[in-house]
């Protein structure tokens, strides 16, 4: 199994976020501006298991900044899995 590379967020991804971000403000319109990310290698046993860990700064009510980020975990190997955290 070989672990793609990270070339950004997809959409699903980027709607995850906000969902996650919208549920923790109990907003409806929040929008991801930005995100920081890193990739980790969470089995010393095995290497090919690539995650991308990134952080999302969040908006809501047209650019103010949201209260919380999101993190979002993502398995390179099948990204339907990606997790999305308030933090």
């Amino acid at each position: 199994m070989k672990a793609k590379h990270f070339d950004g967020l997809l959409q699903s991804e980027i709607r995850k976020a906000e969902s996650a971000a919208n549920k923790a403000t109990g907003t409806k319109n929040c929008k991801l501006t930005g995100y920081s990310y890193k990739v980790v290698h969470p089995f010393d046993f095995d290497p090919d298991a690539v995650f991308v860990e990134v952080m999302c700064e969040m908006c809501h009510d047209y650019e103010r900044r949201a209260s919380v980020d999101v993190r979002l975990d993502i398995p390179m190997f099948d990204r339907r899995r990606t997790v999305a955290t308030a933090v």
